[in-house]
């Protein structure tokens, strides 16, 4: 397990890949037996004061904020269905 630096926060944690008892490539495993789950995770993280910024800035106009979105994570949600994203599809934003 490694630690986020100091002044970070994650914005996601995404699974990419499972082992279970040493066993590797596994894709899902709910359903499965075993004694002991690995997992291997892309993480995002970026730095905690222009989020904390942003979220007062929202706040003050008197709403809320319910989640941040990195946004290449958001352009492939909303263009990606769930079958392509299970198979490997890459969605690039040209900005």
């Amino acid at each position: 397990a490694n630690s986020v630096a100091d002044g970070r926060v994650v914005v996601h944690s995404l699974p990419i890949g499972y082992a279970l008892d040493g066993h590797r490539g596994i894709a899902d495993p709910r359903g499965m037996l075993g004694n002991e789950l690995g997992v291997d995770m892309h993480v995002v993280t970026a730095d905690e004061a222009p989020l904390t910024n942003l979220e007062l800035a929202v706040n003050r106009c008197h709403l809320e904020v319910e989640t941040v979105v990195a946004t290449p994570y958001a352009s492939a949600l909303s263009v990606l269905v769930e079958d392509e994203a299970q198979l490997g599809v890459a969605c690039l934003d040209f900005g």
